[in-house]
């Protein structure tokens, strides 16, 4: 008798423990995924290259891509595409990411915002980014190139010291154009009329889109 009690209420117990999860609707996220306004500005395909010339002792550097990674990340209600553009020097690595706003990321221990195409100045819960985003009519550099239609944007950045896990804050100034990329970049852009700090302006480039 006690043996036939349990088994019924043991069938009890899963037949409504089933019908609970029939109930339970299932999670339904809305896919976003990488705008194509937003890859004319950050996304290049292996094989391009960039040659940028160094504004103070005219030495010349090459960037290029080496590698494209595609991945989701998920909120409540989305499934967020992140795009990350990996070049054989680190400082130059960003993920492009259109939720829940276009923009390219310096990812790592802060994911600092280093790209908005909107034209207005953005701060950012990320822990560190953008603190001036503007248009840019042109731009004439040390290799003799002019650039027309660009968008400056300063930020703040912040990384782990190698002789420890300090964090430091860095700042740097970087000039884009829609379908090319970075035509100069300027780290630590404090006070140039008291401290040489280097740019790095584009001499040639090769990009694929």
């Amino acid at each position: 008798m006690k043996f036939c009690i349990l088994f019924i209420l043991s069938f009890l117990f899963a037949f409504t423990s089933c019908k609970k999860d029939e109930d339970t609707p299932p999670v339904v996220r809305t896919d976003v995924l990488v705008s194509s306004s937003l890859k004319d500005w950050g996304y290049f395909k292996k094989g391009s290259y960039w040659i940028y010339k160094d504004s103070i002792d005219n030495s010349l550097d090459s960037v290029y891509v080496t590698s494209i990674t595609v991945s989701t990340s998920t909120t409540t209600a989305h499934n967020v595409e992140n795009i990350t553009i990996r070049f054989n020097d680190p400082e130059y690595d960003y993920a492009l990411v259109s939720y829940p706003f276009d923009r390219l990321e310096k990812r790592g221990a802060w994911n600092t915002i280093i790209f908005n195409p909107a034209y207005t100045a953005t701060t950012s819960s990320y822990g560190s980014g953008i603190n001036n985003n503007y248009n840019v009519d042109t731009l004439k550099n040390v290799a003799g190139n002019t650039y027309a239609d660009l968008r400056c944007i300063y930020y703040s950045y912040q990384y782990t010291s190698q002789s420890s896990t300090t964090y430091l804050w860095e700042v740097e100034r970087a000039y884009w154009k829609k379908n090319i990329g970075r035509v100069k970049k300027c780290p630590f852009p404090s006070t140039p009329s008291t401290v040489n700090y280097h740019a790095y302006e584009l001499l040639r480039y090769n990009v694929l889109q």
